[in-house]
């Protein structure tokens, strides 16, 4: 039987269901392409193999009605708690849940923002990812994670754990920037989509890019900052002058380097760093070779104000290939 597709219905993606739906009972329904949707799972079914099946038919996202998202999140919230405080939960285990929580997380901001049942989910995904950076050399767990981690989550990992041993090198470390930084990670690109990021990619300058790309950091923190409650303001800042260069090349404002924050202009480093060295081709026996590289070119491109700053805390952490 199916049904009309109405504002009642939620999506949420398969392989959130597959970490968080064992256990929890809830129907579920796919969406055809005359925009009805069709039950294909009831309450209290074993749902494993239902996934599986519309995986492999590259569907990556099935439907649920509101009253079932509501309970499937706070269910999902209760447990990605719980899990980030285990001690004795294994480092791939958590990685992976909370890259799926990170993946539910991008749905709750699209279908209706954070409040005081949500908001702890993005306590949860930033305390859980500082304990996952800080209990590991993700350098030498990137290629396991890479392979059980949405493309997204792992980015934000990486340039959350590089910006926290950039700050480390500094007279203003401590654990409360670190935090700032490793949310402003998870939240940067929340609105984007996957063929958003391949646009970027390939796009060589600004005007190559659509306006949506272009405004994102502004669309981002204007939505997030009404749920400034949960976000501290440094962080809406990271976010919003992620993208910013120190000549005045960067967007949404072309602001440049004396109108940029400290903080953001590591989180900017770091993140250049990641998207440079993390390509498809890095691997163990490349790594040294194309991190000196990387670093050559961050040298040359971020040498005002404070990202002259941000810049000597990269070297410092790569100090053993640079000597």
């Amino acid at each position: 039987m199916s049904e009309q597709i109405q504002t009642n219905f939620k999506s949420i993606k398969i392989t959130v269901l597959q970490s968080y739906g064992e256990g929890i009972e809830i129907d579920l329904y796919l969406q055809m392409k005359s925009g009805r949707v069709l039950k294909i799972g009831h309450k209290g079914d074993e749902a494993r193999d239902l996934y599986e099946k519309y995986t492999q038919k590259g569907v990556d996202e099935l439907f649920l009605t509101e009253d079932d998202y509501n309970f499937f999140v706070k269910t999902v919230r209760d447990r990605l708690s719980a899990l980030v405080a285990d001690e004795q939960t294994p480092e791939e285990k958590e990685v992976k849940a909370l890259s799926s929580g990170h993946d539910l997380f991008k749905s709750i901001l699209a279908q209706g923002g954070l409040d005081e049942e949500r908001g702890p989910i993005l306590k949860s995904l930033t305390n859980g990812t500082i304990k996952a950076i800080s209990r590991t050399n993700i350098f030498q767990k990137y290629k396991i994670f890479k392979q059980m981690c949405s493309e997204q989550y792992l980015h934000a990992m990486m340039t959350g754990y590089i910006t926290s041993m950039m700050i480390d090198q500094t007279d203003w470390t401590n654990d409360e920037n670190k935090h700032k930084v490793v949310m402003a990670a998870l939240l940067c690109d929340v609105l984007l989509e996957q063929e958003d990021f391949k646009i970027m990619k390939h796009s060589l300058t600004k005007k190559d890019l659509p306006d949506r790309i272009i405004q994102h950091p502004l669309t981002t923190s204007q939505m997030l900052a009404k749920d400034s409650k949960f976000i501290p303001s440094e962080t809406l800042t990271v976010v919003l002058q992620h993208h910013e260069r120190p000549n005045g090349s960067g967007y949404p404002k072309s602001l440049q380097y004396q109108y940029i924050k400290p903080l953001s202009a590591f989180y900017i480093v770091a993140n250049y760093f990641t998207e440079k060295v993390f390509t498809e081709d890095y691997t163990e026996e490349n790594k040294n070779q194309k991190t000196l590289e990387v670093l050559g070119h961050v040298k040359e491109k971020f040498y005002s104000g404070p990202f002259r700053k941000a810049q000597e805390a990269l070297e410092k952490v790569f100090s053993s290939l640079v000597v």
